[in-house]
């Protein structure tokens, strides 16, 4: 099967793998679809990612939407053509590839039936495997695939315990600025701001997610705009100096949001340099992203939540590099490889 292969540090090739073998308890799944993540893909290329060293080569994605098409003997939960968001990469050892998060840009993933496991009295066996989750039919594989993204905004907004009385500002105009800035309204926070340096950006946040305020940073001091005017300000940039100021900016009481990872070389804060008194809430990976899958698709289905909205350009999955430059270079939103 056809995968993307991540050589060596900004190094991207398509290559061949074998295609995944499953057991009695698992399905194979097609992949059509996979989002480019604009934090966790070019910082994976470019070995910049926080958390650790990336090994390589290896096969990345997490944003990928399938359909099953063979499964196991004793699989009860999952049918052939069901849709599938967040299947299971599953790299064979031999090929000498690593896969770093979920192996999504591939061709073929699996999905285990967790319910059939534990019925027979058996492990689940992967940190992944009851994460893959089925999504309506009426929903296009392309705009499923942005679904993960929609997920981990709206669970992100509850962590942060935004409701109607909330005052916030937002840092950063790209795909997770947006979902936080329209869920917060969806939550009926009472304002909502997005901070940013791209205009059509702005306005997009403005006309598609009802920001009540938007800021081109290159024009202003947006935390002089709202000292002490708002009760949290989300860092969805990722940035230790938009932290520190952030804190200086937020109501006495009030809570810096960190929703964006630190680059590995940009990761330690000056605690002396945060304001008193001011809370730091981090939740850079996923907290209740899968407890609200069905409300997401509800809202989805509902019409409050368009998922054209979280993607801007449509690429072949053999255009994986041009989408990590457009990414780069902020010629796209958002891209996702069909």
């Amino acid at each position: 099967m056809r995968a993307v292969g991540i050589m060596e540090v900004g190094k991207i090739q398509m290559v061949d793998i074998p295609i995944p073998e499953i057991n009695e308890y698992e399905c194979l799944v097609k992949m059509h679809a996979c989002g480019f993540c604009n934090c966790t893909d070019t910082e994976s290329v470019l070995n910049i990612h926080i958390h650790k060293d990336m090994p390589f080569p290896h096969i990345q994605g997490h944003e990928g939407v399938g359909e099953v098409v063979k499964k196991g003997n004793k699989v009860f939960s999952f049918d052939i053509g069901d849709r599938i968001v967040f299947p299971e990469g599953r790299i064979d050892p031999s090929t000498g590839f690593s896969m770093c998060g979920c192996g999504h840009f591939a061709d073929y993933c699996v999905v285990r039936d967790c319910e059939a496991l534990t019925k027979d009295g058996l492990p689940l066996g992967s940190l992944f495997a009851d994460w893959p989750r089925k999504f309506p039919n009426e929903l296009s594989y392309v705009d499923a695939s942005v679904i993960t993204p929609i997920r981990e905004t709206l669970s992100a907004v509850r962590n942060f315990h935004i409701g109607p009385n909330s005052r916030v500002l937002i840092i950063g105009d790209g795909p997770s600025g947006f979902g936080l800035a329209l869920f917060s309204k969806l939550e009926g926070a009472q304002y909502v701001a997005v901070a940013g340096h791209r205009e059509d950006r702005l306005l997009h946040a403005k006309k598609n997610a009802g920001a009540d305020e938007t800021f081109n940073t290159h024009n202003c001091d947006v935390f002089s705009k709202v000292k002490n005017d708002v009760d949290i300000i989300i860092d969805a940039v990722g940035s230790p100096e938009i932290i520190i100021s952030a804190s200086h900016a937020v109501r006495s009481g009030g809570k810096v949001a960190l929703y964006a990872g630190l680059h590995k070389d940009k990761k330690m804060i000056d605690f002396h340099q945060f304001a008193n008194n001011v809370s730091l809430h981090k939740m850079y990976s996923p907290c209740g992203d899968l407890e609200v899958h069905e409300e997401a698709m509800s809202l989805i289905q509902e019409g409050k939540v368009n998922p054209k909205h979280f993607y801007s350009h449509v690429l072949p999955m053999e255009r994986f590099e041009d989408a990590m430059t457009m990414t780069l270079k902020r010629e796209a939103f958002k891209v996702v490889l069909d």
